[in-house]
């Protein structure tokens, strides 16, 4: 999400941010971090996200086009952004951000299947 960013608008594009007291990218922040943060495996994580997609979302989700993804990106980078006024991340961050990681992991996994099975399937 953060790779389609508006660059001149990103404030945090070079600069790192706090996290929990600790320096680093809102990129790292995104990439993983959020995620470590659940201390589950890769095969738990998919097992619960899997479980919480319907099938309109599924169907809504399977678009193999990346353009359609950068697009559904772009809506929802902004709101990655903390004010510069709380630029420092801890447990609030995590607790707003949850449900738009959880959301975006769920369409990321649909749209590579939908991607692979158009070219290789």
């Amino acid at each position: 999400m953060l790779n389609s960013r508006n660059v001149a608008a990103d404030p945090y594009r070079r600069a790192p941010i706090p996290w929990f007291g600790k320096p680093i990218s809102l990129h790292s922040v995104w990439d993983s971090l959020l995620i470590d943060d659940e201390q589950l495996s890769f095969s738990e994580v998919t097992a619960w996200l899997n479980a919480r997609v319907c099938p309109a979302e599924v169907k809504a989700w399977s678009s193999p086009d990346p353009v359609v993804w950068m697009a559904d990106s772009v809506t929802v980078r902004d709101q990655l952004y903390p004010p510069a006024a709380d630029a420092a991340l801890s447990y609030r961050y995590v607790y707003d951000n949850r449900p738009r990681l959880e959301r975006q992991l769920e369409k990321g996994g649909l749209r590579l299947a939908a991607y692979l099975n158009r070219h290789f399937g």
